[in-house]
């Protein structure tokens, strides 16, 4: 996920103290958290299957690749359980790992497109892909033309706007007095996921789950941002994205590259190698 442009090293040092001053715990309590999830937007992971494996990638299919991916039925229970909510979506973005190696892709597209002819026309639907590769382009060229397609169009699995996703905050000194449930840019504008493991309040959550097997997936629909404050508490804390100011910059860019990994991530990614943790079904 591109999150920033490159930034000048004093404005990203002058950002990085703000934002620890802001999500100190004392400053929550006075100010409020500083972003909130988004219920009227969502991101499905349909699969975290992907054929570029980006270095830093935070849906982990690079550092934890699996083929798993979410069944017709489920799409189907998500537009059952919207229609049944009234929830007319702002807007559903279908992502991974890479959404066209899906084998049901252009099933699965077929049914929220007719969730939103026939139900909520204003909802956008776009798919985000690395659009990398012969097989990609080929199922790309063959989407329905309502919905809207981000390609990144990436090349390699070098992506230098990247952050240092594995950096766990819970593992760096100075955050012991830190509010997690501030959350972070993606639950505002993304809004909230699912997966094949449930609802959270991120795709970055969800990713998150799966390899450390927290069990947090809401197995249905949340009604109010509120529902999300304990899977954000527990996800944030090992979000690398949290940090936001913990950067590298332009001219360090090469440790990015080294794809870094605080000790509960290594952790994480051998226990998840020697037995992948088995999560409850959407």
């Amino acid at each position: 996920m591109a999150l920033r442009k490159e930034k000048p090293m004093t404005n990203l040092f002058i950002k990085s103290l703000l934002r620890k001053i802001r999500i100190n715990r004392i400053i929550t309590r006075l100010l409020g958290t500083q972003f909130h999830t988004n219920i009227n937007r969502i991101e499905i992971d349909v699969t975290w299957n992907c054929n570029l494996h980006c270095k830093n990638c935070d849906r982990s299919c690079r550092q934890a690749p699996t083929q798993e991916q979410m069944s017709i039925q489920q799409i189907q229970k998500f537009v059952f359980e919207s229609q049944q909510n009234h929830k007319k979506w702002e807007q559903i973005r279908i992502l991974g790992g890479e959404p066209t190696l899906h084998p049901d892709i252009l099933a699965i597209l077929k049914i929220l497109e007719n969730y939103k002819n026939f139900y909520s026309p204003e909802t956008k639907l776009i798919l985000i892909s690395n659009g990398y590769g012969p097989i990609v382009h080929s199922i790309l060229k063959k989407l329905p033309k309502s919905i809207v397609i981000k390609d990144t169009v990436k090349q390699s699995p070098d992506q230098s706007t990247f952050e240092p996703f594995n950096i766990a905050p819970i593992d760096l000194p100075g955050y012991q007095q830190t509010n997690f449930l501030n959350g972070c840019w993606i639950t505002t504008y993304c809004g909230l996921a699912l997966n094949r493991h449930g609802y959270y309040p991120c795709g970055v959550a969800g990713g998150i789950d799966r390899v450390f097997g927290l069990c947090l997936g809401k197995l249905q629909m949340p009604k109010e941002p509120s529902e999300m404050l304990p899977v954000l508490d527990a996800c944030c804390r090992l979000c690398g994205h949290f940090l936001r100011g913990y950067f590298i910059p332009k001219e360090k860019r090469e440790l990015v590259n080294q794809e870094p990994c605080s000790p509960t991530w290594k952790k994480a990614y051998q226990n998840f190698i020697s037995h992948k943790p088995e999560l409850p079904f959407f």
